[in-house]
């Protein structure tokens, strides 16, 4: 019989409570006493997931059908809105797909093991048709065609084109409206049945969930899952990048820049993989945040505005960082990460400095865990590559400036890309 086992933070203050149900999936509970409660019911099924093998048989799907799947799961046989299902119960329903996962979610003060069992039963039952197929292409096409145009998803993709050669993080989420009109009630089946497998999904919940309820709902819902056999294939990646620049003009008030530096250390282990997001950031903050003097010296000259950010992306197979903003002199803005990043390979970090970046990352760490909808999404997100989350509290106070120098030694400006966003003319 499954039952739960506890693992207790004592920076956090927190307590994970882990459970591997009979079925295969895997279950995490992070209690909270009173409050809403957040379910997060993922697989790890995402957009990058467009080459795969199954007993060796490498096999092709068109781009964007992870998304198109995610839509379609909440049709139901009966023909019953899943949402008025949720609403019913008191609670609010969502989805999404990233790169690397599938994510079905709820949020609710009341009725909250009812909505659990909502959410595990339509997320388990499928049911497409070639109709209500063909109509979702239709809609998904127009979402397609409505993001053409929005500044802030071309400015990104825009990037990923420049800094990947062949890797599909390049590749839109929701694909393109010819590689939709590609999919099949077939094609949807064949993938929900190979990645929608409970040894490759995850329940997380945070809240006043009670245990021994959250595992009879799971007995109630979940049949045992057969072995999960499919491989993510990722196609092999140069240690450049593709092209120095993109830029489109749309109608913005001011010009809209990503300014991304492509990463070339991947894989490790699980501590060290902690270690370099938690190297990385401190590193980051030293030189670029609002506290740097790159910030302030180009805020003082007018060159950078409040709008702006400093960010790690990372995947179990690519990362790069990322700054992003507006500014009429955006192209200084590049020049300026790529002179600032010269001169952290060249002169020493100071002990303040240092321990003013830990203090900070921390506390961004702890922040980040504030509401149960935080809870969950971090580690969703972080259990599908196989990080524990509430450990990065532990391990951001430990760092040494050794490990923030070699962070740094990894930085090359010559992996860095220029993404704009420039008002139409005339306008």
């Amino acid at each position: 019989m499954s039952k739960f086992t506890q693992t207790f933070y004592p920076v956090m203050g927190e307590k994970l409570l882990v459970a591997e149900h009979e079925s295969g999936l895997k279950v995490l509970f992070v209690p909270r006493d009173a409050g809403e409660a957040f379910a997060l019911f993922g697989v790890k099924y995402g957009a990058l997931d467009n080459t795969f093998t199954v007993d060796g048989k490498q096999i092709t799907v068109p781009d964007g059908i992870a998304h198109f799947l995610e839509h379609k799961l909440f049709d139901n046989e009966d023909g019953e809105d899943t949402f008025a299902r949720f609403a019913a119960l008191g609670a609010e329903a969502n989805a999404f797909t990233s790169n690397e996962m599938t994510a079905y979610l709820f949020s609710a003060t009341e009725n909250i093991h009812e909505n659990l069992e909502t959410l595990l039963n339509y997320v388990t039952h499928p049911y497409f048709t070639p109709e209500t197929v063909a109509k979702e292409q239709g809609i998904i096409g127009q979402e397609i065609r409505m993001y053409e145009d929005d500044p802030s998803t071309r400015l990104e993709f825009g990037l990923l084109e420049c800094l990947y050669h062949n890797h599909p993080i390049k590749i839109d989420i929701a694909g393109t409206v010819e590689s939709i009109a590609e999919i099949t009630d077939k094609t949807l089946y064949d993938c929900y049945n190979t990645f929608y497998n409970l040894h490759n999904m995850v329940l997380v919940l945070c809240g006043p969930f009670e245990e021994d309820r959250i595992l009879s709902v799971c007995d109630k819902v979940l049949q045992k899952a057969p072995p999960f056999l499919a491989k993510r294939t990722t196609p092999e990646e140069p240690n450049t990048v593709c092209k120095p620049r993109f830029e489109k003009n749309l109608p913005v008030m001011m010009p809209h820049f990503a300014v991304g530096m492509k990463e070339t250390e991947l894989g490790g282990g699980s501590d060290a993989f902690l270690r370099r997001v938690a190297a990385q950031n401190v590193a980051l903050f030293c030189y670029f945040s609002r506290a740097s003097k790159f910030f302030a010296n180009l805020y003082e000259k007018g060159v950078l505005s409040e709008v702006f950010s400093t960010a790690y992306q990372y995947l179990d197979s690519c990362a790069y960082t990322v700054w992003r903003g507006e500014s009429e002199r955006a192209q200084e803005v590049a020049a300026a990460i790529r002179e600032t990043i010269k001169l952290a390979k060249e002169t020493e970090l100071s002990d303040e400095d240092f321990e003013l970046a830990k203090r900070a990352v921390y506390g961004e760490v702890v922040q980040s865990f504030n509401s149960p909808w935080d809870v969950c999404w971090q580690w969703l997100a972080n259990h599908f590559l196989d990080l524990d989350p509430f450990r990065l509290a532990e391990v951001v106070p430990t760092l040494t400036k050794d490990e923030i120098y070699d962070r740094i030694s990894h930085w090359d400006v010559r992996l860095i890309c220029e993404s704009y966003i420039l008002p139409t003319k005339g306008e």
